[in-house]
C-alpha cells in the first residue's frame, strides 16, 4: 500500500507507515518536512520567537477566527 498527504495530513500518513510497516511499500509526505519529534515541539510558540508559523497561530483559540470573521469572503479565497 501507498500512502499520500500533505499538510496537516503528511504527519498521519509517515506515523501510519511506521506503525504499519509491513503494510504499507510507499509513504508521501507533501508540504509538511518530516519531523521525528512529536508534533506537540511544532506547536510551542517558544520554538519559534516572532517567526511565524501557521501551526502556532492556530493553537490560540479565537485569534485566528476573530480574523478570518472580518472578512470571509477574503478568507475563503485566500485559503
Amino acid at each position: 500500500m501507498c500512502i499520500r498527504d500533505s499538510d496537516w495530513g503528511a504527519p498521519v500518513a509517515w506515523n501510519t507507515a511506521l506503525l504499519y510497516y509491513e503494510r504499507v511499500t510507499a509513504v508521501v509526505g507533501m508540504s509538511v518536512p518530516y519531523f521525528r519529534y512529536p508534533i506537540g515541539v511544532l506547536t510551542k510558540q517558544e520554538n519559534f520567537g516572532d517567526n511565524f508559523w501557521y501551526m502556532v497561530y492556530f493553537q490560540k483559540p479565537g485569534i485566528a477566527e476573530a480574523e478570518f470573521e472580518k472578512d470571509i469572503r477574503r478568507s475563503l479565497r485566500m485559503i
